[in-house]
C-alpha cells in the first residue's frame, strides 16, 4: 500500500516550537461516521465536489474540497490503483486520496492501518521526524491514525496528520489530510474536509471516466490495464456517446496497440479493423495495424497497411504529426530490412 505522510518541507513556515500532548490532543479528535449515497450524477471532474474511483468498481469514495488546487493524480503502473493529491493555500491544507488493489492481502482497515504504521514509522526516522503525540483508534468500517509532527530534519513545522483507512470489498482506501502549522483552532476546517467523506453506491462509470482512465495507464506502460480499461471506455460510448470524434478515434487505434502490447494480436486487429469501417479515411487506424502486423512478424501485411495510412495521412487530426516510421519502435524490428527501407523510402 502507498503511503502517503507527505511530511511537505516546502510549504512550511517555520515559527516557535508549539507541542500538542497526547491528553491534550485527544480533546480535538476527529470522528467521521462514514455515510452511504446514491449518486445519480456522472464524472466529476472539479475539486468542489471530488470523485475517486477504479474502473472495475461500482461504487466511488467522495470528498468536497473546495478552494483545492490539484496537485498530482497518478495510476499505479502495476496494479489497479489512482492516487490524488490536492493543496488549500489559504488553509496551509494538504488532502491525499488513494484507492488501489489489496496486493498486501490485507483483511480490516485496522490491519491497513497497522501496516501503513509501520512503514511511517520508517519514513519517520529517514526524515528525522520528532512525533510528539500520536492516537490510533477504530471508529465504526475505519482506522484512524491521528498524529503531530513537531519538526523534520531538525525544522519546526507544527503539522497535524490525520489518515483515515478503509477496507471496503478488497480494495484499500486512505484519505490523509496535513495541516501545516496547526493550531487549535484548525479543527474546524479539518472537520469540514473529514465529515464530507462519503462513499457513493452504486456509482456508473461514464465512457470519459474510462476513457481518462484507460490513457494512463497506456502512458505508463501497463498495457493489460489499458486495454482492459479502453475496451470498457469504447462500450460504454457506444451507449453514452461522451466522446468526442478525436477521442473516440484516439481509444481505438490505442486500443489496437494496448491489445497488440499486450500479445493479443486478434483482439487488436480486430478492434483496428473496426476502427477502420467506423471511418476508412482515417490514417491511424491503418498505421497502427501496420504496427499490429509488425509485432506479429508479417512484412506484408506491415508494408501493405503503411502504405494505406500514407494515402490518409492528410486527414490527421488538427495538431498532431504522422509518425514517421523510419523512427518509429513499433517498426524497430524492421529498420535494417531492405524490403522494409524500399517501400518507406517510395512511400
Amino acid at each position: 500500500m502507498k503511503v502517503f505522510i507527505l511530511l511537505i518541507t516546502a510549504k512550511m513556515v517555520i515559527f516557535e516550537k508549539k507541542t500538542i500532548r497526547a491528553s491534550h490532543m485527544k480533546k480535538y479528535l476527529i470522528l467521521i461516521v462514514l455515510v452511504w449515497s446514491v449518486s445519480v450524477s456522472a464524472f466529476a471532474i472539479g475539486l468542489d465536489t471530488l470523485k475517486v474511483s477504479l474502473p472495475s468498481l461500482h461504487w466511488a469514495l467522495q470528498m468536497n474540497l473546495p478552494g483545492f488546487v490539484l496537485q498530482s493524480s497518478d495510476v499505479n503502473t502495476k496494479i489497479e490503483g489512482r492516487y490524488i493529491s490536492a493543496y488549500n493555500d489559504s488553509l496551509a491544507m494538504d488532502v491525499s486520496v488513494g484507492i488501489e488493489e489489496n496486493s498486501l492481502r490485507l483483511n480490516s482497515s485496522k490491519a491497513l492501518r497497522d501496516s501503513s504504521w509501520i512503514q511511517l514509522k520508517r519514513l519517520f526516522y529517514v526524515k528525522q521526524a520528532v512525533i510528539p503525540d500520536s492516537v490510533r483508534y477504530e471508529s465504526g468500517n475505519c482506522a484512524f491514525a491521528d498524529f503531530f509532527v513537531s519538526s523534520i530534519y531538525g525544522n519546526v513545522v507544527n503539522q497535524r496528520n490525520i489518515i483515515v483507512y478503509l477496507f471496503y470489498n478488497n480494495f484499500c482506501v486512505t484519505v490523509q489530510v496535513i495541516k501545516s502549522n496547526y493550531k487549535d483552532t484548525d479543527v474546524e476546517n479539518l472537520n469540514k474536509v473529514l465529515s464530507s467523506i462519503k462513499l457513493i453506491a452504486p456509482y456508473s462509470h461514464v465512457s470519459l471516466e474510462h476513457f481518462i482512465d484507460g490513457v494512463d495507464y497506456f502512458n505508463n506502460g501497463n498495457y493489460n490495464l489499458a486495454a482492459k480499461i479502453l475496451q470498457m471506455a469504447l462500450d460504454e460510448n457506444k451507449r453514452d456517446q461522451l466522446l468526442s470524434k478525436d477521442q473516440l478515434y484516439w481509444l481505438i487505434s490505442n486500443l489496437g496497440l494496448a491489445y497488440g502490447f499486450s500479445k493479443q494480436l486478434g483482439k487488436a486487429v480486430s478492434t483496428l479493423n473496426y476502427g477502420i469501417r467506423t471511418d476508412p479515411y482515417f490514417p491511424m487506424f491503418y498505421y497502427n495495424l501496420a504496427g499490429v502486423y509488425a509485432m506479429a512478424d508479417d512484412l506484408t501485411e506491415t508494408i501493405y497497411y503503411l502504405f494505406q495510412a500514407f494515402q490518409y495521412k492528410k486527414n490527421m487530426a488538427q495538431g498532431n504529426e504522422f509518425p514517421d516510421p523510419k523512427k518509429d519502435e513499433l517498426f524497430r524490428k524492421y529498420w535494417k530490412n531492405e524490403k522494409f527501407r524500399d517501400a518507406v523510402r517510395n512511400l
